[in-house]
């Protein structure tokens, strides 16, 4: 059980894939609103052009929008991803890094409809740059957030 943005922040730069990729979480804020993670791309994190690869600049914004709802939320709710798209518009170079938000605002919104309807499906886009500040990548994820059913023992 992750009991904190820390914590969470602390497990997920030691998971493998993680880890492996190159990936890193600079910042989870303490509301869980805003996620900012960055890549180093090396030999063994780039593609055969010695480019970000993009299976690893998808993986940079993959589990945050599920997570920061799950934050905000609670454990009385199941978020997960149930569709995603990336779009390349550069090769990355270097350093990459993308910021992800999700306001307070947005999330009791997306309560409130999987309160009221059974499920909230949204979409949320994050933008990946490299150091030089020019867009490399968008990724487009659509977010499904539903209340779990209590379970009896």
């Amino acid at each position: 059980m992750i009991t904190s943005a820390r914590h969470a922040r602390t497990l997920m730069n030691i998971w493998p894939p993680f880890s492996f990729s190159g990936i890193h979480i600079d910042t989870i804020s303490d509301d869980w609103t805003f996620v900012r993670v960055r890549m180093h791309v090396r030999r063994w994190n780039g593609n055969m052009n010695g480019k970000a690869f993009g299976g690893s600049l998808f993986s940079m914004t993959d589990p945050f929008f599920a997570l920061m709802a799950l934050g905000q939320l609670g454990e009385a709710y199941f978020a997960a991803n149930t569709r995603a798209e990336i779009e390349f518009i550069r090769p990355g170079r270097r350093v990459m890094s993308c910021e992800m938000r999700l306001s307070a605002d947005v999330a009791a919104a997306i309560a409130a409809t999987a309160k009221t309807q059974g499920h909230s499906t949204t979409e949320h886009t994050a933008e990946i740059y490299c150091e030089s500040g020019d867009i490399v990548a968008r990724c487009t994820q659509t977010l499904h957030v539903s209340p779990r059913r209590a379970t009896t023992r």
